[in-house]
């Protein structure tokens, strides 16, 4: 069946993207033994700044590739190798400045010019692989995901623990960033070749304007997310200290983990919206979001009553007061996974502008509010800011695409009821964690028959997802 090859990938698009995505919280507890707090929140303001540059040198296209896929179906490979040398462009601006302005950028930073052009090869291999995965997920090809994740998750922790304990023991955080960024760089190559090698290095105008035309709007939606994502990292060294980043950033590593969960899911719920909205199927969409959305919600329940746990686990004591702006983070991840839902109906339409617009203005509010209470009331802020943040960004975009549904005179895929429904159980859980922490048999008690109660309601969901999963059929 076609649900299984869905339900599939979307599990293998999970493991692989928490060996690539989730890496920073797979190997905490490793790093955060092996580094100290500031020598932590130095590699990891590096990432920032990582993260962001990717979006510039990608240019925010390898979203158009599932709109070119429906629109040029025998043509993918062409189009791929287009945008592809389209980023070429980018990535040579990108090292002509580092050239040209060094000194400013280090000054700004605080990254030696031999890191920053390291910076700039990372970031695109960072960008190469986001192009593969989007045409990866055009056919469920998970399992070529899955080798690039491997790969990096091995060379990235081996090599990384190798430079730290020889070549910069004197500087660790040095050791850290150039482990992580040799596997990307060799990632990035060999996409790059392959790719264009099945396109036969063709570049198609035609392709070229397309991919613009779709992508560009996204370049500031998706450096927008990436600051309201990163920016506390930046904002927390600059005003508090890479001390207080390193804590922020090892209780946001953990709650990244739901945010990598969803976003694999998202490759293969994508790929399906697209083709049940061309087919006019809105009520089988509408059902299986609520499944979906409660799906993440259980996995958001799950990691907020064990966070005090895993947090003392997986970090040295001096990271443990993390746990308390844990909370906050989770609940933003999960804002984050509850706004792709209405704006799957913008994709679809190609209304990028108003991707990028309200995205655009979620960062302004996060920049504004991080300014304005991080000196007030330290790192802990940020945690908040974020969240509210998305909050805005959410809300936003469901009435925004509630427009584009009237306009095309489409009633509602979506209920808001339903997305509000499942935002104020994880917020309940999470005061009810914050109050039991103290108390962990009362905790686990409540979650057990809590888990039992919604394990007996959905056990038909249940038992056709395990099927589904373990069955033999290889359609």
């Amino acid at each position: 069946m076609a649900e299984n090859k869905e339900i599939k990938a979307g599990l293998g698009y999970t493991v692989g993207n928490i060996l690539i995505k989730g890496i920073s919280f797979l190997t905490l507890p490793i790093f955060s033994r092996l580094l100290s707090t500031e020598e932590f929140g130095i590699y990891n303001t590096y990432l920032a700044y990582e993260n962001i540059l990717a979006i510039f040198l990608g240019l925010g296209m390898y979203s158009s590739i599932k709109n070119a896929n429906q629109d040029f179906p025998s043509q993918t490979k062409k189009y791929v190798s287009t945008l592809l040398w389209l980023t070429v462009i980018p990535l040579a601006i990108s090292l002509i400045l580092v050239a040209l302005f060094h000194i400013g950028i280090t000054g700004f930073t605080g990254l030696s010019t031999s890191l920053l052009l390291l910076l700039v090869f990372q970031s695109y291999g960072s960008a190469m692989l986001s192009v593969s995965n989007a045409r990866l997920a055009l056919n469920y090809e998970y399992k070529k995901y899955m080798g690039f994740a491997g790969f990096n998750t091995i060379v990235n922790v081996v090599l990384s623990i190798v430079l730290i304990l020889t070549i910069y023991s004197e500087q660790r955080e040095y050791g850290r960033i150039v482990g992580s960024a040799i596997p990307l760089i060799l990632i990035g190559a060999y996409v790059f070749i392959t790719e264009e090698k099945r396109g036969n290095f063709k570049f198609d105008k035609k392709f070229a304007k397309y991919a613009i035309a779709i992508g560009f709007p996204l370049i500031w939606h998706y450096l927008s997310q990436q600051i309201q994502g990163q920016f506390d990292r930046i904002a927390i060294t600059n005003i508090v200290g890479a001390s207080a980043t390193g804590i922020y950033s090892f209780a946001y590593n953990i709650a990244n983990i739901l945010k990598v969960i969803f976003y694999s899911t998202e490759n293969v719920w994508t790929i399906w919206f697209f083709k049940k909205m061309a087919e006019g199927k809105y009520k089988d969409i509408r059902n299986v979001s609520k499944k979906y959305t409660l799906l993440i919600a259980g996995i958001a329940i799950c990691m907020l009553v064990f966070s005090k746990e895993v947090i003392m686990i997986m970090g040295d004591k001096e990271y443990w007061e993390g746990a308390t702006i844990f909370i906050p983070l989770l609940i933003s991840e999960y804002l984050v996974h509850l706004y792709t839902i209405p704006v799957g109906i913008e994709y679809y339409y190609k209304k990028t502008n108003y991707i990028a617009a309200m995205t655009v203005l979620a960062a302004i509010v996060n920049v504004s509010l991080n300014y304005a209470l991080i000196p007030v009331f330290g790192y802990v802020a940020a945690a908040f800011t974020t969240m509210v943040s998305y909050a805005v960004q959410f809300i936003s975009h469901w009435i925004i695409s509630k427009k584009i549904l009237k306009k095309n005179e489409i009633k509602n895929i979506f209920y808001f009821r339903d997305l509000a429904a499942r935002f104020v159980l994880v917020c309940l859980v999470g005061i009810a964690v914050y109050i039991l922490n103290p108390h962990p048999i009362i905790k686990y008690s409540l979650f057990i028959v809590g888990m039992s109660i919604a394990c007996f309601i959905y056990r038909k969901d249940i038992k056709l997802l395990v099927q589904n999963v373990f069955s033999r059929n290889k359609d």
